[in-house]
């Protein structure tokens, strides 16, 4: 009795694909989500800041990228401005807290969308 174990078939390339949907729709589910809490963290005078927040999934680098494209995002979310204004939540800002206080939900996505 030999210890060898035969290979029939190479499922390498099956795998990989499975893993890359996983990992894009794990991508796609958290950027869903950081952009909700983003936009609830967002200062709301005028309403345009929060709903120009979006998130694309960038499939060649495996990453999600949240943002908005208001000129005053940057001012809101960094607290930085040349009258000393201090942005959302006093210069906590809405994206950073967004990710950083949702590091376990992150985590949970991705696990749940590996597992299987």
């Amino acid at each position: 009795m030999s210890n060898e174990i035969e290979v029939r078939v190479d499922n390498t390339k099956v795998f990989a694909s499975a893993m890359d949907t996983a990992i894009l729709r794990a991508l796609e589910a958290v950027g869903i989500d950081i952009q909700k809490i983003a936009y609830e963290n967002a200062p709301k005078d005028t309403g345009r800041l929060s709903q120009s927040i979006s998130h694309v999934v960038n499939n060649g680098e495996k990453a999600v990228y949240i943002g908005s494209n208001v000129s005053y995002a940057g001012y809101q979310e960094l607290g930085v401005h040349s009258t000393g204004y201090k942005g959302a939540n006093g210069g906590r800002g809405y994206l950073r807290p967004a990710v950083t206080d949702n590091k376990q939900r992150i985590h949970d996505i991705f696990y749940n969308a590996l597992k299987g």
